[in-house]
C-alpha cells in the first residue's frame, strides 16, 4: 500500500504542476501561493476531523511530533512549494520539476545519517535506476539550448529541491512521535499559510493579495490546490508503511507524468525522443524494484 500512495503523490504532484502553469497564464502577478495553501487548509482540516471522529485509538499528540511537522511544514509546504512554483513560472513545470526531483538525493542523506535508515541491496539498485533515469532525462532537458532559460528558475527548483527532501525526512521523524499523517499534513499547512500571510502583512500586500485572489479567482488554482492536498495526504499516508527513502524514489516519477502531461495539455515543446523513453523505462523499473523487494 505504501507504494501505491507514493505512486499517487506523484500522480497529483504532477496534475498541479500542469493546473499551476495554466493558471499562471490568467494569473502575471499570482503564482498561486495563497489560493493553493488556503485550499489545502479546508481539504486537510475536513481529512483531519474524518480521521479523529473515524479511528478507534488515534494517536494522541506530543510536543516534538508538532514541533517536527511545524518545522516539515516550512521545509515542504511552504519554502519548497514557494520555491518550485517560482521555478515553474520561469522555466515551466517539465524542467522545473526534474530539477526539484533530485530531492531524493536530499532525503537519502537525511534518512540515512540522521533517522539512521538502512537499505537493502535491491532497493539501492532501485535507487540508482531512477537517479540514472533523472540524469538522462536532466541532460535531454538542458543540453539543448534555449533562448528563454532563465539560471534564477534553476536556482529556485534546485533550492525547492532541497527543500522538498530534508522536510520529507522531518516529516518521517515526525510521524514516529506523532503517529497521525492527517494531524501531520494540516499542521505543515497552517505552518506555511502563518508564514505567508506574515510575510504578506510586513511588505504590506496581504490585502492586495487577498482581493485579488477572491476578484480574479483562478480556477485552475484552486485545481492545483485540490491535487497539491491529496499528494500531501498521500506521502504521509505512505509513510505508515513504508520507509521514506523508498517513498522519495517513488514519487521521484512526477517528472515522466509532468513531461506527458505538459506535452498533452499545454502543447509543450517537450517531444517523446529516445533518451526520454529510456529515462522513463528506467524510472519506473526503479519504481518497480523497490515496490517489488521493499
Amino acid at each position: 500500500m505504501g507504494f501505491l500512495f507514493s505512486f499517487l503523490c506523484a500522480l497529483f504532484f504532477a496534475i498541479s504542476n500542469i493546473c499551476l502553469k495554466k493558471g499562471m497564464r490568467l494569473s502575471e502577478k499570482d503564482n498561486g501561493i495563497f489560493l493553493t495553501m488556503s485550499t489545502n487548509i479546508i481539504i486537510l482540516t475536513i481529512a483531519f476531523l474524518l480521521y479523529r471522529i473515524l479511528a478507534e485509538n488515534p494517536s494522541p499528540p506530543t510536543v516534538m511530533g508538532v514541533m517536527f511537522f511545524a518545522v516539515a511544514g516550512f521545509l515542504t509546504t511552504y519554502f519548497g512549494r514557494t520555491m518550485l512554483f517560482s521555478g515553474i513560472r520561469r522555466i515551466g513545470p517539465s524542467p522545473a520539476v526534474a530539477i526539484k526531483n533530485s530531492q531524493p538525493i536530499f532525503t537519502l542523506i537525511f534518512a540515512i545519517f540522521i533517522l539512521q535508515e538502512r537499505l537493502g541491496l535491491y532497493p539501492w539498485i532501485g535507487i540508482s535506476m531512477i537517479f540514472l533515469g533523472l540524469f538522462i532525462q536532466g541532460y535531454q532537458q538542458f543540453t539543448i539550448p534555449k533562448k528563454d532559460l532563465n539560471k534564477i528558475g534553476f536556482i529556485f527548483s534546485l533550492l525547492a529541491a532541497c527543500g522538498f527532501g530534508v522536510g520529507q525526512g522531518v516529516r518521517k521523524q515526525a510521524i514516529t512521535s506523532f503517529n497521525d499523517p492527517f494531524a501531520g499534513a494540516l499542521i505543515g499547512a497552517c505552518v506555511a499559510i502563518l508564514i505567508f500571510v506574515c510575510i504578506e502583512a510586513r511588505k504590506k500586500t496581504l490585502t492586495e493579495t487577498v482581493k485579488r485572489n477572491v476578484y480574479s479567482f483562478n480556477k485552475y488554482y484552486l485545481i492545483a490546490g485540490i491535487g497539491t492536498s491529496f499528494a500531501v495526504l498521500s506521502f504521509f499516508v505512505a509513510l505508515w508503511y513504508t520507509k521514506v527513502a523508498y517513498i522519495s524514489a517513488i514519487v521521484a516519477i512526477e517528472p515522466i507524468i509532468t513531461i506527458i502531461l505538459s506535452s498533452i495539455f499545454l502543447k509543450a515543446e517537450e517531444q517523446f525522443s529516445r533518451p526520454l523513453i529510456v529515462s522513463a523505462v528506467l524510472i519506473f523499473l526503479g519504481a518497480g524494484t523497490i515496490a517489488l523487494t521493499g
